[in-house]
């Protein structure tokens, strides 16, 4: 076979066992993955208040963070494939640390309200007007499943944020948070593609937490391009994030995470495998989320 252009050999590899034909995506990636912006997407991008992305540290672990619009506009296309964000405050998120460090950065514009969202992976670099310049070498939409409808109308005023803490064990009120959770954030990396980050999405309670460092993520049934699982077969770190949409408590974990396709269908009803993953560190940051409200859960979720 033809050596892949578009995916990485973790990616193919978990596409063949899946019985998938990776030539399928190889041809589908060829039309779609060009990270140049046409109107449409474009417009898209620039009303998006809200994004998730992965960045990673000087160890090499991902992390998983969040943007918000707050009062102003969140991204600027600039060019073809160049996007300009508004740094958002140093609240003890690692992005921005991670950014001043690595510049691979992934966003997924993300706007629940329509059940839509678009993942991209490129470079950044944090500029000294306060912009983030974002490079992008990739760009593609996903599918709508999972995704909690939801509205969301910005924050127009900054308030003072509370200070981040850093652990390495869930606490009563992180464990309590993800185990009500509807949506959270993953990311992970292939060094030739870049810092990845994804949604997960199900009814209230679909990930399970074990204890004080590691949980259960199920994994439906998607686009297929199996993006994370890929990265996954090649380097086990995994990162996740999981924000309190009323409060803007956000957790960041950054461990290792193991993939089983043996699955109990009574605690993951409608999952085909499930990823454990193992929490190595844990930042609790605030983040001025503005106001959101619940439409109604995905029609997909088991």
């Amino acid at each position: 076979m033809q050596e892949p252009r578009y995916f990485h050999p973790g990616e193919v590899e978990v596409q063949v066992a899946s019985g998938s034909d990776p030539a399928q995506y190889e041809r589908w990636a060829a039309r779609t993955l060009a990270p140049d912006f046409k109107d449409k997407e474009a417009n898209f991008v620039e009303g998006c208040t809200f994004a998730a992305a992965a960045t990673i540290d000087q160890a090499g672990r991902p992390w998983a963070s969040a943007f918000f619009t707050a009062g102003t506009q969140l991204f600027t296309v600039k060019a073809s494939s160049v996007v300009s964000i508004v740094c958002p405050p140093d609240n003890g998120d690692p992005l921005l640390a991670n950014l001043n460090q690595n510049d691979q950065l992934g966003v997924l514009f993300f706007d629940p309200s329509i059940r839509r969202r678009a993942k991209s992976m490129g470079r950044a670099e944090v500029c000294a007007d306060g912009q983030i310049l974002y490079s992008l070498t990739r760009y593609f939409g996903l599918c709508p499943k999972y995704i909690y409808q939801r509205s969301h109308e910005p924050q127009t005023c900054s308030a003072e944020l509370a200070s981040a803490t850093n652990s390495r064990i869930l606490s009563m009120a992180d464990r309590a948070q993800l185990s009500q959770s509807d949506t959270v954030f993953l990311a992970s990396f292939y060094p030739d593609h870049g810092a990845d980050v994804t949604h997960r999405g199900g009814n209230p309670g679909f990930l399970r937490v074990l204890g004080e460092t590691s949980l259960e993520i199920p994994d439906y049934t998607g686009n297929g391009m199996f993006n994370t699982l890929g990265n996954l077969r090649v380097d086990p770190r995994l990162a996740l994030t999981d924000i309190n949409f009323s409060s803007g408590r956000t957790l960041h974990l950054t461990g290792s995470a193991t993939v089983s396709d043996d699955v109990d269908p009574k605690r993951h009803p409608g999952a085909n495998r499930v990823i454990t993953f193992e929490v190595e560190q844990l930042v609790v940051s605030h983040a001025h989320v503005g106001t959101w409200r619940d439409q109604k859960a995905s029609p997909y979720n088991p």
